[in-house]
């Protein structure tokens, strides 16, 4: 029986350049080759606020996998499209949808050459997986896919981009609707109930690395207990306000605890006074701060789901998350490794009992390891993309 073959659609495909989504579609990808001859179709973009053209179009290949690049048309002018979005972010259902249209183009990536490829090429696929709904690579590669075809992993966030109009039309032409958590799942039900209903999956992660603590604190100079955010330094992702939070506690209470932020530099938090600033660290980096640290802080409002805390708990480490954000709430609350909180007083509170409770996140390897194991996890994937059965649906109650 010959093996099907998936594409899978994403806005960037680079060592670079792996954000939430783009994490997430390659893990996908690496997984299901091992059932399927899979290709992965995506720009020659690397920085995501331009979309600029730094990869050389055509074949390559990333972690072994095939990958076709394709070029973008029109890089993003940043300043202008943040400008753009200031003024409809407060009413964006009000667009008309010729609005919302160039609001896509805008957004980007922009790379027609892309939707031709399915376009022409659409045979030689079993499906075709969008993998985040946001990007114009999945808006207009699942409109080039032939029905029967469409299959959207979304990475849905409560944002104030899922409200404008062009979405629900969308949505409801996709065959196939794959989610990470039951608070996606509830969300995309809830935004979009004429689209088909979303399968919730569990998503498996690797093995971690053995982390250490001592080699970490050495390398970087830092002695004392510390709380880690690993991700992208943004005021989008909840950086600015989790630095202000922090050195405000520490200046009130005495706190002794550092703040230590670890991933790209996009904008500096304004505070910096108790905050330790790393940049990107290398892998084997991140698995020794994840042994260091005394607790992981993901301030981010907007997650589909959260890598980083599965990456704590598989450390053994317990987290603090923005109630802000129903999935990393959610996943705190169901599996109790974790705490939430809103406002300053929240973050104050929530430090505090961290610190009384160092063991909150003892049993957590294990937890993950039996609900996020990609052995299990794989073929439950495979069967959702592929449509070929419903053996994904009984697992929505049990994640």
């Amino acid at each position: 029986m010959p093996r099907p073959r998936i594409a899978f659609v994403v806005q960037r495909c680079h060592e670079q350049a792996l954000g939430g989504s783009e994490a997430l579609c390659l893990a996908l990808a690496q997984q299901m080759a091992a059932f399927a001859d899979v290709e992965i179709l995506t720009t020659c973009a690397v920085e995501y606020r331009t979309w600029a053209n730094d990869l050389a179009p055509g074949e390559g290949r990333v972690r072994g996998l095939p990958v076709l690049r394709f070029p973008v048309a029109s890089p993003r002018e940043a300043e202008t499209f943040d400008l753009l979005c200031g003024r409809i972010e407060h009413q964006p259902e009000r667009l008309t949808m010729d609005e919302a249209t160039d609001w896509m183009r805008r957004q980007g990536p922009d790379a027609p050459g892309l939707a031709d490829h399915i376009r022409a090429n659409a045979d030689r696929y079993d499906a075709i997986v969008g993998c985040c709904y946001l990007y114009k690579t999945t808006y207009d590669a699942l409109q080039a896919a032939p029905r029967g075809k469409r299959v959207l992993q979304p990475s849905l966030h409560d944002e104030w981009m899922a409200r404008l109009p062009l979405w629900k039309p969308w949505f409801a032409a996709c065959d196939r609707i794959l989610s990470q958590t039951p608070e996606e799942s509830a969300l995309l039900a809830e935004r979009f109930p004429d689209a088909p209903s979303p399968r919730n999956l569990p998503v498996g992660v690797p093995s971690p690395l053995t982390g250490d603590a001592a080699r970490f604190r050495a390398k970087y100079g830092i002695t004392g207990p510390f709380l880690l955010c690993l991700g992208r330094v943004e005021r989008g992702k909840g950086t600015n306000d989790l630095a202000a939070f922090h050195h405000r506690w520490r200046t009130e209470a005495g706190g002794h605890v550092e703040l230590v932020l670890a991933g790209p530099i996009i904008e500096r938090p304004p505070v910096s006074e108790s905050v330790r600033l790393l940049g990107r660290i290398p892998e084997e980096d991140k698995w020794d701060a994840l042994a260091a640290c005394t607790a992981l802080v993901n301030p981010s409002a907007f997650e589909s789901l959260s890598f980083v805390l599965l990456e704590a708990w598989q450390a053994g480490r317990p987290a603090l998350v923005n109630a802000a954000c129903a999935v990393t709430a959610g996943q705190c609350r169901r599996t109790g490794f974790g705490l939430s909180w809103s406002g300053y007083h929240g973050y104050r509170a929530a430090i505090e009992v961290i610190l009384q409770h160092p063991d909150l996140a003892v049993q957590a390897p294990a937890w993950v390891e039996a609900n996020h194991h990609w052995p299990v996890a794989a073929p439950l994937w495979l069967d959702a993309i592929l449509g070929r059965s419903d053996r994904a649906l009984a697992e929505q109650e049990r994640i």
